[in-house]
């Protein structure tokens, strides 16, 4: 009887999982990415305004790694932000932003030259509100490969033909 219905539950579950569709339509799928790129800008402005002193750390000149890291007015432990910045010696520039609220990771973005190569924005309020549980504000995936996550639905970018 336990057999039964573990396997009964098991099959529910993969249902549900296998109906889960990706969106290919171009314009729905431009606009999730907008969207998820506004929400990410804005979240990353509202942290830069609350910075209120920022550590460098970059041990001696043309040291290839440099570690900045921004900290609110009010709390000087715990950090709100972090930029990581590595020099490749073929010229390229790798930059990493690390976001966190509460002390836990909200937002990571990698970009390589300048060029978005991944972005993930998971970020909660409601703690600072009094509120017993922490409510998902945002959530968003900018993969490689064209791949997006928008608030549950997952899509698929048009590709531009070389």
């Amino acid at each position: 009887m336990p057999a039964k219905s573990l396997l009964l539950g098991l099959l529910l579950i993969g249902s549900v999982q296998a109906s889960a569709q990706v969106v290919t339509d171009g314009p729905r799928a431009t606009a999730a990415r907008d969207s998820l790129l506004q929400a990410a800008t804005s979240f990353r402005a509202r942290l830069e305004a609350q910075t209120g002193r920022i550590k460098t750390q970059a041990p001696r000149a043309g040291k290839r790694r440099q570690l900045l890291t921004g900290y609110a007015a009010e709390d000087a432990k715990r950090p709100l932000w972090q930029i990581k910045r590595i020099f490749f010696f073929n010229g390229n520039i790798e930059e990493v932003f690390t976001a966190y609220t509460y002390g836990t990771t909200s937002m990571r973005q990698r970009t390589v030259n300048g060029q978005l190569t991944y972005l993930r924005l998971d970020y909660s309020t409601g703690k600072l509100a009094g509120a017993a549980t922490a409510q998902a504000v945002e959530y968003g995936e900018y993969l490689p490969a064209n791949y997006l996550r928008w608030k549950k639905t997952q899509y698929l970018l048009p590709t531009t033909i070389k």
